[in-house]
């Protein structure tokens, strides 16, 4: 890909995310706690759905849009939903047919997430990076980001960046090595983790982990 197709593809993005923004608010307008009273019917949709679903089939056993308000302000929505953990992403795609059938990602009950797996180990070992396992022994406990991120969930947070499109994607083996300090995400992604904790943590308890990190390595 090009330079020139890389900086148009995020200013699509940013217009993109822009439109959503404008359009969520403005439903807020309209309809006081909107955002918040839409999640509440995912959330009923999503506990009598045992299946994989899309937003637009979640739409449609959910209150009509408000009058004059552009459908893009359900991107708000299904952000809250992902991050108070209603609905999390499989990895799966469908085709919408309210977007000329182009793949929409598949979502399902938050409820219904499986615990991970033990895996037999002859001692106890340091759990791998690749590994989808939540376990506050796989970094230790002790910044605010580090026990703000096992507490939400390392699947839930890689689904939840999932949600957010590409250039928020990030993986298992990503979102552990930041939590050992290993490396650090780009702004973006930072960003993108405050918005999904809903104020929990911010950019400073962010860059505050990394320096403890690079403390604890140096001494």
């Amino acid at each position: 890909m090009t330079a020139t197709a890389v900086v148009s593809h995020e200013v699509a993005d940013a217009r993109g995310k822009l439109g959503m923004e404008r359009a969520a608010n403005k439903a807020e307008q309209v309809v006081r706690n909107w955002i918040a009273k839409t999640v509440e019917e995912v959330r009923t949709y999503a506990d009598n759905n045992p299946g994989e679903f899309t937003i637009e089939q979640a739409r449609q056993h959910c209150s009509p849009m408000p009058d004059g308000v552009d459908a893009r302000a359900w991107g708000q929505v299904t952000l809250r939903a992902v991050a108070l953990g209603v609905i999390v992403a499989t990895g799966g795609y469908a085709r919408a047919a309210s977007s000329n059938r182009s793949p929409k990602p598949l979502y399902r009950n938050g409820k219904c997430r499986q615990a991970p797996q033990p895996v037999a180990q002859p001692a106890p070992q340091p759990v791998l990076a690749t590994a989808p396992v939540e376990s506050e022994t796989a970094t230790g406990c002790e910044t605010k980001f580090e026990k703000w991120a096992l507490k939400y969930g390392v699947a839930n947070l890689v689904s939840a960046m999932k949600a957010r499109g590409p250039n928020d994607s990030v993986t298992y083996s990503a979102v552990y090595q930041w939590l050992r300090g290993q490396h650090e995400p780009r702004p973006r992604k930072m960003r993108a983790m405050v918005e999904i904790s809903a104020g929990e943590i911010t950019l400073n308890d962010i860059a505050a982990h990394f320096e403890s990190k690079a403390h604890a390595a140096a001494r």
